[in-house]
């Protein structure tokens, strides 16, 4: 028999079929054109496609559980109907082609970034674009998420005040103020993020609970005490100095408050390194950290917090994330 390892090397060469495979399907409406059961006729008739071609390529897709076959026809599976499909509540399409064409765009560049010198870039180029599609992704798979750990907690339904560090588009703040009917917020990030931000808190009602700060993180701290809870996700990837920035996080808590710190680590055995590595690489060779396993619970716990609860290999929508639950 062949290696477990030389197998998987093997099956790697045919991810390249399956990722265009679905960014095709996506670029031509495949999976609302089949929200209804069709035949491959029908649909190759619709899409101006020869239906030889047309059933290859969807043969593929329902070889991976993207769609199902009967005798009907072809239908895009009820399960992935809300992700897939444009009209569907969860959308993720165009959050799926951005992720997508990022580490592409990487994979093509490894051979001249190995002789670049990883140094430390401005913060403005954690991501030039693709807000849009990051609030399309924070509203589909990562909300309910956030909403899970945050409401858990026992001092939620007392807590104040939220701020949300790195908080992006601003959708988990958004879907933790909807949680709870008195809290109020600031969704802290880059200026031209930040914009974005209040736009979604407008379009969510929420302009008189949340709002939005912006600038050095690590020099424009908040008012000391001014959060009870923290939600910093990814933040820490991209600061210049990380004991400042935990030191800053500290800080703005509330006496008893709590940070909920959500970040990639690399494990230290093999699986789970895989699962975080290949989404991470990116931020590595651009000279940003990405902590190993327990470093972070570590800068934490010599920052002052107390009662650091770690929660390893949680399911977030690019890879797994640690989750670190800290009190001051």
């Amino acid at each position: 028999m062949f290696p477990t390892t030389l197998t998987d090397l093997w099956t790697l060469t045919a991810s390249s079929i399956k990722t265009e495979a679905i960014r095709l399907a996506l670029d031509s409406a495949l999976f609302d054109q089949l929200a209804q059961p069709s035949t491959v006729e029908q649909f190759a008739l619709r899409q101006q496609w020869e239906p030889q071609q047309a059933t290859a390529l969807l043969e593929l897709l329902w070889s991976m559980k993207l769609l199902t076959r009967d005798a009907a026809g072809y239908q895009t599976s009820a399960e992935m109907q809300a992700y897939l499909c444009q009209t569907g509540e969860r959308y993720i399409g165009d959050s799926w082609r951005f992720r997508y064409q990022s580490l592409r765009d990487v994979g093509q560049q490894l051979a001249a970034l190995m002789q670049q010198t990883s140094g430390t870039s401005p913060p403005a180029a954690r991501m030039d674009a693709g807000w849009a599609q990051a609030a399309q992704e924070q509203r589909a798979l990562t909300v309910d998420r956030a909403c899970d750990i945050v409401g858990a907690l026992p001092e939620f339904p007392q807590a104040k005040t939220l701020l949300d560090v790195g908080g992006g588009p601003g959708m988990i703040a958004i879907g933790l103020t909807q949680r709870h009917p008195t809290l109020q917020g600031v969704v802290f990030d880059l200026p031209q993020t930040a914009a974005v931000a209040q736009e979604n808190i407008i379009a969510a009602g929420l302009h008189q609970r949340l709002s939005t700060a912006s600038g050095d993180f690590s020099t424009q701290p908040f008012a000391a005490g001014y959060a009870d809870i923290i939600w910093c996700s990814s933040f820490l990837h991209f600061v210049e100095d990380i004991t400042t920035s935990i030191a800053q996080l500290f800080n703005a808590l509330t006496p008893g408050g709590v940070l909920v710190a959500v970040h990639a680590e690399i494990a230290s055995n093999q699986e789970d390194a895989a699962s975080v590595l290949p989404f991470y690489l990116p931020l590595m060779l651009r000279g940003r950290r990405v902590t190993r396993e327990g470093e972070l619970a570590s800068l934490l716990c010599d920052a002052g917090f107390s009662r650091v609860e770690t929660r390893r290999h949680q399911p977030f929508p690019m890879s797994p994330l640690t989750v670190l639950i800290a009190r001051k």
